[in-house]
């Protein structure tokens, strides 16, 4: 007789369940599957149900694995007041709001911040769909008597920082599911009463979150602060970290990349390192021009009082429109080199550097209105667009376009707007990071150096309150409606009329809106008429100004 075969046996081995689709894991013993799962994180837990149905219904079984979701609970690191799964939600939802970063609504965006009170997570447009405008809502539909509407603000709870009552519409549904049919008033009274039991726990436990979380972001912050600060030091920032926290504490770590409430790793301190080595950079260049206007106060304090009485005595003794002020002559080349040649040696208030100043000035001034009636006569000639040019015209009409002023002539050189300075916005922290980021992603300003030129000239114009002389502000004005009368009633054309022409002709008019008698009207040539046209009818329309050619010796009107 022949010997009897071995039973095979059929066992499918991981490879051949995975491929049939079985999970194999599930078939191992439940001990050792407890096991297992007792030593994940709730993280983990949460993404396993995700997986599949059988690990789904397999971890939300509350008779086999309610102790493993407990035991995860208990060793994931959590504050020891909130670690403790409430009495209102099971282990496996508790596990969900707190470890699940996906929104509960869209199932694919991160939401950061849970909402403790109404125990979901849920992105900013979603949350709206989520919820029931108590002010809108039609409460006899929603509950079967009217006498419930006055106590729903204490029953349901509503989010946090919102100015009108909007209720979760998962605690409505499921409050009415409650009340359905329901007619006994003691039992509908006793739902009611379990329902404000349970909202005032979720209350305290949500007054609980947000302050553990409002402790957690704050240390959080601070321990990603003192490492950023470490690692600086260690870059070689030591001397400039304790200038800032001298100076302002608070305005390194108000910076959005300090301030984030995510521990800071080295991947993460790779990308922001760069951006932090440029801004610290440009706060060293901050700190030397800040000595430098310490060491430059002292240059202008010595120079303003020369330079007034120099600029006072030329302007008494020449005909010039404007003079220099001090910011001026400060700049000048050769003014900056005499006070810093004596700065080295020590004495910038001798006598020997007050004597050379007062040597070099009434030149120096006049070769600087030679320059800055160049440059304004270039500047203008720059916008003439009509006819000959404009310093050959009977008479040139400016106009600011600061304070809209109408000037004329060379005197409107001498306007105050020429010196006022641009309103500046003051650079805060935020902005300042935001060019140390610009200049990082462009890969500009790798020297950091300072041009003590510019830097000179921004702490004078600190100091002395105003801009260098600039006639940039002062436009030509052609269609001037005052002048343009004038000429009319003069019969020239002012865009083509020279000086010189009008002052060989022996025209002259009267102000029509002047009132005297006929035999008593005040004839005036056009260069008085224009002085009397600016000087007495300024705040007069300019079509209300007309003026009527006059004979000379008569003074009757023949227009």
């Amino acid at each position: 007789m022949a010997p009897l075969k071995k039973r095979v046996r059929h066992d499918l081995n991981v490879s051949e369940a995975v491929a049939a689709g079985k999970s194999w894991v599930l078939d191992m013993p439940l001990d050792i599957m407890l096991e297992i799962f007792n030593l994940l994180h709730p993280a983990d837990l949460v993404s396993l149900c995700k997986t599949s149905k059988a690990f789904r219904s397999f971890l939300l079984d509350r008779g086999k694995c309610r102790k493993v979701w407990q035991t995860a609970l208990d060793h994931a690191p959590m504050n020891m007041r909130t670690r403790k799964c409430p009495s209102f939600m099971s282990e496996p939802a508790y596990a969900k709001l707190l470890f699940d970063p996906l929104c509960h609504g869209c199932g694919t965006v991160v939401c950061e911040t849970a909402k403790w009170n109404l125990r979901v997570r849920y992105v900013k447009n979603v949350l709206p769909q989520q919820l029931l405008d108590a002010g809108k809502a039609q409460w006899g539909k929603l509950f079967p008597t009217n006498r419930m509407t006055l106590s729903l603000m204490k029953l349901f709870l509503f989010p946090q920082k919102s100015l009108d009552p909007h209720f979760l519409l998962a605690d409505i549904r499921h409050f009415q599911e409650l009340c359905r049919g329901v007619e006994d008033p003691d039992a509908l009274a006793d739902i009611i009463d379990q329902r404000q039991r349970l909202t005032d726990a979720i209350a305290e436990h949500s007054k609980g979150w947000r302050k553990w979380e409002t402790t957690m972001l704050r240390n959080i912050r601070q321990k990603r602060k003192q490492l950023i600060l470490k690692n600086l030091r260690d870059l070689g920032y030591t001397q400039e970290l304790k200038n800032m926290d001298a100076r302002n504490s608070n305005d390194f770590g108000s910076l959005p990349v300090v301030h984030k409430g995510v521990p800071l790793d080295y991947a993460e301190w790779d990308q922001i390192e760069p951006i932090l080595i440029r801004y610290m950079e440009n706060y060293k260049v901050e700190c030397d021009k800040k000595d430098l206007a310490k060491t430059y106060q002292p240059w202008f304090d010595f120079l303003r009082p020369i330079s007034d009485e120099v600029s006072l005595g030329i302007a008494r003794t020449q005909n010039y429109p404007c003079s220099p002020r001090t910011i001026d002559v400060s700049l000048l080349p050769e003014v900056r080199n005499i006070l810093h040649d004596y700065e080295e040696m020590g004495s910038i208030r001798s006598v020997h550097a007050e004597k050379e100043l007062r040597d070099n000035l009434p030149s120096l001034i006049k070769q600087w209105y030679d320059d800055a009636l160049h440059k304004f006569q270039d500047h203008i000639r720059s916008q003439c667009k009509n006819g000959p040019d404009p310093f050959e015209r009977a008479v040139q009409i400016f106009k600011c376009i600061q304070c809209h002023a109408t000037l004329r002539g060379l005197s409107s050189m001498n306007h105050g707007c020429l010196y006022l300075i641009p309103t500046r916005n003051a650079s805060s922290a935020l902005k300042k990071w935001q060019t140390a980021q610009a200049e990082a992603e462009n890969g500009e300003k790798t020297d950091f150096e300072i041009d003590w030129v510019a830097e000179y000239t921004a702490i004078g114009e600190d100091y002395f309150g105003s801009r260098p002389w600039n006639c940039a502000v002062l436009e030509l004005e052609e269609d001037n409606e005052r002048v343009l009368n004038i000429f009319k009633a003069l019969r020239e054309d002012p865009l083509t009329v020279s000086k010189q022409t009008m002052r060989n002709s022996n025209l002259r008019i009267f102000c029509n809106r002047c009132r005297h008698p006929p035999g008593k009207r005040v004839l005036m040539d056009w260069e008085n008429v224009i002085k009397h046209c600016f000087k007495s009818h300024l705040n007069v329309e300019d079509s209300d100004v007309t003026w009527t050619l006059a004979d000379s010796e008569t003074g009757a009107d023949i227009s």
